[in-house]
């Protein structure tokens, strides 16, 4: 649904019934589904700037609130956003 080389398929999640929908989290705001997947959430291991870290967080929280149902996280222990995410479930 997402292809960063072909600008014409943004805004494509909303519009396909397929079961299975593969799309980055921009593409999909404003949309939601029953079962959303993350991957890759962790933040990475290196030091961020405040201001990448709150972008981070941001985007993770629109990514989160696309689940109706179910939410899946995938996502490496080490990662800065994983303790963040692990402190808001584990309070």
């Amino acid at each position: 649904v997402s292809n960063p080389d072909d600008k014409s398929a943004s805004g494509r999640a909303g519009l396909v019934d397929e079961p299975i929908i593969v799309s980055s989290i921009h593409s999909a705001k404003g949309l939601e589904f029953p079962v959303v997947i993350l991957c890759g959430v962790s933040g990475g291991h290196g030091k961020f700037s405040r201001a990448d870290l709150l972008a981070s967080r941001k985007t993770v929280y629109v990514g989160c609130t696309r689940a109706l149902e179910e939410l899946h996280l995938v996502a490496t222990p080490e990662g800065s956003l994983t303790a963040d995410l692990s402190a808001a479930l584990n309070p």
